[in-house]
């Protein structure tokens, strides 16, 4: 992925904080060394600071409600912007230029329908939390649904600023019968999981991306912010999630271990740029197998801990 990490923006923001402060939270006014006001809405009050000068310049916190982060945050939170578009309007402020200008590609709205959520006491909540282990609050927090005629199951895809963009599906398992995985027909092929994520994941600039919506939903379970590639949008959701996903200077990558999985990691490596990339390694196939066999959130935590860069195709590391 080209472009100037968002790590970069963010020195750069600060080195113009005061300006920015300007930009962002217009009621707001210097005291000491800080830009005060109320709120992120430039509200009258002195809770919310941020630093102008020094080692911390461009930090900020709202005493009131402990929301903090750098410039970049500051810029996405006080517009309300998704982090694509505060990447782009970040960089235009600065004077930032892509090298290469892309068109970016339409799709249709998603379905207007109602996605009823699993029946607690029906067949697919049931596989749910029963064989696949995930907690109801878990499918309460990423809205899965359930088709109460044929019992498929609905992921919906939603933006970063919450519109619905596309929907996931999932036969539900029959012996005998192969497991079949679609999409919205025309629909963006956009990620699951945004309007899951956690505000940390944004100030972290730190994000798991996992091949299946049960994995993305198992690593947030165990507290780790994840979304999930849409199944059958080869590599397409790149293309869509390119700004999105420009925020994030660390992507962790989870997929599945067998020949394709491991085919679609290089593939999206490649892609993502393999200096921001790191290789989560799993002791089963995947993460919801390993949440089956018993493994803890402290697994899932050592697991990211030990999460390394991918291989270097001619180059050998000293350890080796």
């Amino acid at each position: 992925m080209s472009g100037l990490p968002s790590a970069e923006i963010s020195r750069r923001l600060a080195e113009q904080a005061e300006r920015v402060c300007q930009r962002l939270l217009p009621g707001g006014r210097i005291v000491k060394d800080d830009w005060v006001c109320g709120d992120l809405s430039s509200g009258e009050g002195k809770s919310l600071k941020v630093h102008l000068t020094g080692t911390y310049a461009g930090h900020w916190k709202d005493w009131a409600t402990d929301e903090r982060g750098d410039l970049l945050d500051l810029w996405r939170l006080a517009l309300n912007l998704s982090p694509g578009e505060t990447y782009r309007q970040a960089k235009a402020w600065l004077g930032i230029t892509d090298p290469i200008h892309r068109e970016p590609r339409s799709f249709n709205p998603a379905p207007v329908k109602k996605d009823p959520p699993p029946e607690p006491e029906g067949r697919v909540f049931a596989w749910l939390t029963g064989a696949r282990k995930l907690k109801p609050e878990t499918l309460a927090l990423f809205r899965v649904a359930a088709d109460p005629k044929t019992r498929h199951l609905i992921f919906p895809c939603f933006a970063p600023g919450g519109e619905l963009q596309n929907r996931g599906y999932r036969s539900f398992p029959v012996p005998g019968e192969k497991k079949r995985v679609w999409q919205d027909t025309g629909c963006a092929p956009c990620l699951f999981g945004w309007h899951a994520l956690p505000e940390s994941a944004y100030r972290s600039r730190t994000v798991l991306i996992a091949e299946g919506q049960i994995d993305a939903m198992t690593w947030r379970q165990w507290g780790i912010a994840a979304l999930s590639i849409p199944g059958g949008s080869s590599g397409t959701w790149i293309d869509w999630e390119w700004d999105n996903l420009a925020f994030f200077d660390k992507i962790l990558l989870s997929f599945d271990a067998d020949g394709a999985g491991q085919e679609n990691l290089r593939k999206t490596v490649a892609r993502l740029g393999i200096h921001r990339c790191l290789v989560v390694r799993l002791p089963g196939k995947d993460a919801n197998e390993c949440l089956q066999a018993g493994h803890t959130a402290a697994d899932a935590a050592r697991w990211i801990a030990e999460a390394s860069p991918p291989p270097l195709k001619g180059l050998v590391r000293a350890a080796d």
